[in-house]
Parts: structure tokens; sequence; C-alpha cells
């Protein structure tokens, strides 16, 4: 090992280092601008269990449905009218069935 090497890799060790403080100082000073301009919001999730009546493939095929309607609303093409009509009547049908 030359005199020079070990020169540069004390060099690049100081180096990182003064990154790793500046990325530091960065993170430190953007945190205590978002705590001072963006407060930290609580907010309450309630924990909600699935009724018993009310089974996982009927919650699945209404979520088809609304994302049908709602595909059908925002585009108002006939081929999402009719996937929407369909999934509609699929809904009915396995509602019919429990």
């Amino acid at each position: 090992m030359t005199n020079n090497s070990f020169v540069d890799g004390v060099n690049h060790r100081q180096e990182i280092t003064t990154i790793n403080t500046t990325i530091e100082d960065l993170n430190n000073l953007l945190t205590g601008v978002l705590n001072q301009h963006a407060f930290l919001k609580t907010m309450t999730v309630t924990d909600r269990h699935m009724a018993k009546w009310f089974p996982l493939h009927i919650k699945a095929a209404k979520k088809q449905r609304s994302q049908a309607e709602r595909r059908y609303r925002r585009f108002g093409l006939e081929v999402h009218r009719k996937l929407y009509q369909h999934q509609h009547s699929a809904v009915i049908l396995i509602m019919q069935k429990n």
C-alpha cells in the first residue's frame, strides 16, 4: 500500500462522512419545516367486522358492480353500459340465491 493510496482512502472516507452529515442535516431541516407547517393529523379508524348474513362473495360482486358503474359514468361508452348492466343483473341473482 503506497502512501498516496492511503491518503486517497482517508479523503474518500472524509467525503462520505461529509455527505452523510449533509444529508442528515437536510433531513432534519425538512422534518422541522414539515412539523412547523404541516401538522401531524390524527384520525380514528373503526374496525368493523363483517356481518354473518353478508358473505364476501356478495361484497365482491357489489364492488365489481360499482367499478363498472363508475367506468360507465366516467366514459359513457355503450360497452361500459352493457358491462354495468350485466354486473347489476349478476348481483341481483346472487342476492336472490342467498
